[in-house]
Order: C-alpha cells, then sequence, then structure tokens
C-alpha cells in the first residue's frame, strides 16, 4: 500500500499535472482541490505582545524607571520645615528598529492560461505568502522572545531526582507522579507581583505542554472539584479551565509548525516540527497599548513604510512584466520585535521531558 506522503505527492504532480508532450495540463476536477496549509490559529506572533505602530523605521521612546517608583518620600513634618522632595526621572533612551522583509512570487501567463477550473493562481499564490510570512513571523518572535537570556528571571525543567533548586528549577511537568505544575505558577505569580507590583496576564507555551498539563492528575482534581468522576463525560481541562487554575486573562498556544528540511528555495522531503519546541513564557502584556502602560515587549510596525502598509506593517504589490509575461506578487513586512522590559517576563525552558529520537 501507498504511503499517504505518497499518495498526496502524487495528487500534487498530478494536479501540477504538465503533459511534457503537449505542454497542456491534464483534465483537473472542478469541484475538488487539495492543500496542506495549516491552521493560522497556530501562531503567536501579534497575539502576546501588542501591535505599535511607528511612523520612522527607527526612533525613541519614553521609559519610566522602576527604581524611582516602588518607594515613597513621605515623612514627618516638623513646624516650619520643608519636605524632603520625591526623587524620579524618565529618559528617551527606550530604542526601537523596524526592518523590511519581502518574499516574491511568479505567476506565468501559461500557468493562468491553462487553468480552466475553479482554482485562482492569484488567491491560491496570496494564501501560501500569507502562511510563509507567519511561519518567518514566528520564527523571528522565538528567536526574539522564546528563550533563555531574554527576561529578568529564567527556570529549566529538570528530573525530580536532581533535587531542583526553586530559585532556577522546577520538575518537568509530565512528571505526574512529582510534579504540581498548578504551586509552580502560584510561586512564580506571587514572586512577580512582589518584583513587579504587576499581575502576569498571559502565558505562550508550546504545543506539547499544553497537552501534558490538560492530562495532569492535580489539574484533572482541580477540574473535578476534589469529587469522583462518577458522569459520563470524563473529566477534561481545556484553555479555559487551565487559565482560571493559573489566574492569568489568556494563555497562548504555540502550535505553528515548519519545515526544518527546507530552504527558501530548495523542494525537499519536508520533516516538520512546531516552532516553538517544549518552553513556557508568563508575562505581563496588555491588551491595549497606551501611554504610561508597562509592557513586557512590543511588535512594532512601521505604518509609514509606504502607501499601503496595514496596522501590521505589511504591503503587497501586484503587477505584469510584459517582457517576461509574467505576473509578479511582493509581499513586504517593515517591522521590528523588542522587549521593552525584561523584568516582565519570566522563560521556563523545557517545560516538559521529551526523549531524544
Amino acid at each position: 500500500m501507498s504511503t499517504a506522503a505518497g499518495i498526496i505527492q502524487t495528487f500534487v504532480q498530478k494536479a501540477e499535472g504538465l503533459d511534457e508532450r503537449t505542454g497542456h495540463f491534464d483534465t483537473v476536477l472542478t469541484d475538488m482541490s487539495f492543500a496542506l496549509q495549516q491552521e493560522t490559529d497556530g501562531f503567536v506572533c501579534g497575539e502576546v505582545f501588542n501591535h505599535i505602530a511607528v511612523p520612522t523605521n527607527s526612533g525613541n521612546y519614553t521609559r519610566y524607571h522602576q527604581e524611582y517608583q516602588l518607594r515613597h518620600g513621605f515623612g514627618e513634618r516638623s513646624e516650619g520645615s520643608t519636605p524632603d522632595s520625591i526623587a524620579w526621572n524618565a529618559d528617551n533612551e527606550g530604542t526601537y528598529r523596524a526592518k523590511v522583509y519581502a518574499a516574491r512570487a511568479i505567476i506565468g501567463k501559461q500557468l493562468r492560461s491553462n487553468i480552466n477550473t475553479s482554482v485562482d493562481p492569484m488567491r491560491d499564490t496570496m494564501e501560501v505568502m500569507v502562511e510563509h510570512s507567519l511561519i518567518f513571523k514566528d520564527e523571528m518572535w522565538c528567536e526574539a522572545f522564546f528563550k533563555a537570556g531574554v527576561w529578568g528571571v529564567d527556570k529549566e525543567g529538570v528530573a525530580f531526582s536532581s533535587i531542583p533548586d526553586p530559585a532556577t528549577e522546577f520538575v518537568y511537568w509530565n512528571d505526574y507522579l512529582n510534579s504540581d505544575p498548578i504551586q509552580d505558577v502560584t510561586d512564580i505569580r506571587d514572586d512577580f507581583r512582589e518584583r513587579t507590583g504587576k499581575e502576569i496576564n498571559k502565558i505562550v507555551m508550546g504545543r506539547r505542554v499544553y497537552s501534558a498539563l490538560i492530562n495532569h492528575p492535580k489539574i484533572l482534581k482541580r477540574v473535578l472539584g476534589g469529587f469522583s468522576n462518577s458522569g459520563a463525560s470524563p473529566a477534561k481541562a481545556n484553555l479555559n479551565t487551565l487559565a482560571q487554575l493559573f489566574e492569568v486573562e489568556r494563555i497562548v498556544i504555540a502550535q505553528g509548525i515548519h519545515d526544518t528540511n527546507a530552504t527558501r528555495a530548495t523542494h525537499t522531503a519536508p520533516s516538520p516540527r512546531f516552532i516553538a519546541g517544549n518552553h513556557v513564557l508568563l508575562v505581563h502584556s496588555p491588551e491595549r497599548t497606551n501611554l504610561k502602560k508597562a509592557m513586557a515587549g512590543g511588535y512594532f510596525c512601521w505604518t509609514g513604510y509606504e502607501a499601503g502598509v496595514n496596522k501590521m506593517g505589511i504591503v503587497v504589490d501586484r503587477w505584469y512584466d510584459r517582457d517576461k509575461k509574467v505576473h509578479i506578487m511582493e509581499m513586504e513586512m517593515a517591522c521590528g520585535l523588542h522587549v521593552i522590559a525584561a523584568g516582565l517576563g519570566v522563560f521556563l525552558e523545557n517545560a516538559i521531558y521529551i526523549p531524544p529520537a
């Protein structure tokens, strides 16, 4: 029996089906087509940190220093004396830089002329470019934010036998006998509030971490409220219950995939992997960007790059090259991902243990 990958490849070749003898396409079904584009709900770039529209590709923003805020300047005032002045300071040394990234697709005249079905090459090309852009942005997001050494606090998952140091380590969350994810997150939230005066309101986690958590006995027990599951439906945790247990506004599951075998221009046997890995990021990031809002990071979008750029710093151009008789479609992204306040993030590296392949 043919493998699923072999069947898919045969179908793709048939759909592309150029007959080398005649230069024409084989007949294609008009009411059925096949594509392996992934679901867009798995990407996290733009879901965690706000889009911050900026008119230029680089610049500064104002920072208010925490060391002048977590204190008071009050004292007893004796008769006729002058109270001490409260010291505070701000600077304009916060910096951002938005770079321009681009990709191009060619839609040949022969391809367009031979398509006699409901397939729309322009629309399909746009869908492919959008998926490429989502993968690219999530790769940038993980490189900027989803790794150790970026945030104010790093912790690492370890085996229970190694006697974890609570300051820097925790037991792997898929060690169902010895780990306690709810207590771990509670301790992190308490330390975070004491250190920053803010609450963790968003948690980002890899797909396999989420799968381990919703099956964790301690979490399922809390979902059941401590009672035995005697009903017809099994005990089940989900995003909402997990967010409630961790006392955060949102949990974002990083489940976008990319092909680790491919380069930009080559076609190789696919080797898809989750982009984000098995990590967790806990941050304070408000839903809206306003003056004097504390936020861990930002997605700076250069909306002044050129006419037609949307609020996410993306613009698409399309034109026809008469010499080459092809349509050309280009997508540009003018953006920069930057940590704004490292102290407003906690990174948990390798939250679960995955045996080496």
